[in-house]
């Protein structure tokens, strides 16, 4: 570990004070495996989860390297703010305290590998392309189900094995809640899933400080905790910091515009969003705060303190975008003003 690694690593505890574009600039090609075992050995897991050291770092650069780099958003950066994201919640007392080293370490794992592989497009277009993709998981969470194939193929290597001294029940425990967990980030069950969430939080007495907690209660809570910090990690773009937010917006639309370039030279219609000509940015930002973030993060606060100053960040972040839709709002009627100026003044010579 470097002095440069190790003075970005001081706030990798921190939501405001941690740049994931700082630590990939120093690390590049070892961005994800880094700072995800970095993360690991801070909560000694290795020691206390007998975990192959070795080859759990075997496992995490292939996973690395499985991502693309040819994506300007679903790359290894992306991944390792997820997985930072996730080390955030993970510290907060109120989500620890229910939680075990093997849900935490699924998190951390889930979060590193939760986009291995994307092919830089939406699993509509794979469906209304019918791609190999498609075909292969019959149009249902198919890119979910691709990220979690290529996971536990790389971990059944045998350099890669970083289990090999676990029990079969430990081993079954970790799949299910890393099958769970990136389950738990396709979005078009978003809305379902925050139903869920609604329900758990309503009825269930467990969250209630001082009522007793069944066998039951205590694993729904798990799994709640364990998909949601997820999800909240993997949606957290609107939430960081404005530069940070930003650049992520920057590197969402690029790869929204290739795409649509695929799109076209396969004869299909542009999705929307993808056609960076007509692309209302502050739009498109706004919505997806509106309508997938905020709810969550809403949600997430009750379960999670922590997850007031990125709520807190992501409210200032949508002022920003409504701001810059305001002026944006106003050139244009100034445009149409002007524009409707000169056809009169035209109108006036044709009577001279």
């Amino acid at each position: 570990m470097t002095s440069s690694m190790s003075n970005i690593l001081v706030n990798v505890s921190t939501w405001e004070n941690f740049d994931i574009f700082k630590w990939y600039n120093i690390t590049k090609d070892k961005c994800l495996s880094k700072i995800t075992m970095h993360l690991i050995e801070q909560l000694h897991f290795v020691n206390t989860l007998n975990i192959n050291r070795i080859k759990l770092f075997n496992f995490l650069c292939d996973i690395e390297k499985a991502y693309h780099t040819s994506n300007p958003f679903h790359n290894a950066i992306h991944a390792s703010d997820v997985v930072q994201a996730e080390f955030y919640w993970v510290l907060d007392p109120e989500v620890s305290k229910h939680m075990t080293e093997i849900d935490i370490l699924s998190c951390l794992i889930a979060a590193a590998c939760h986009d291995v592989g994307h092919p830089g497009s939406t699993e509509a277009f794979h469906i209304k392309s019918q791609s190999d993709y498609a075909i292969t998981y019959n149009d249902a969470s198919v890119l979910e189900n691709f990220h979690l194939a290529t996971t536990f193929k790389l971990l059944k290597k045998q350099n890669n094995n970083w289990q090999c001294d676990w029990d079969i029940e430990l081993k079954r425990e970790f799949r299910s809640h890393v099958i769970s967990l990136i389950f738990a980030t396709d979005i078009n069950d978003h809305h379902s899933f925050l139903a869920s969430c609604h329900q758990y939080i309503d009825n269930d007495k467990s969250f209630i400080p001082g009522s007793p907690n069944t066998d039951e209660s205590k694993i729904l809570r798990r799994k709640l905790l364990r998909d949601i910090s997820l999800k909240a990690s993997d949606l957290s773009n609107p939430c960081r910091p404005k530069h940070i937010m930003l650049e992520w917006c920057r590197r969402l639309i690029s790869e929204f515009a290739q795409q649509g370039e695929l799109e076209k030279k396969l004869g299909l219609e542009v999705s929307p969003m993808m056609d960076p000509a007509i692309l209302d940015v502050c739009k498109m930002q706004i919505g997806f705060v509106d309508v997938v973030v905020a709810p969550l993060y809403y949600a997430w606060v009750q379960l999670a303190p922590s997850a007031q100053i990125p709520l807190n960040q992501m409210i200032d972040n949508k002022s920003f975008w409504l701001t810059k839709q305001k002026k944006e709002q106003m050139n244009k009627t100034n445009s149409l003003v002007s524009v409707t100026t000169d056809i009169n003044n035209l109108s006036d010579l044709n009577n001279l």
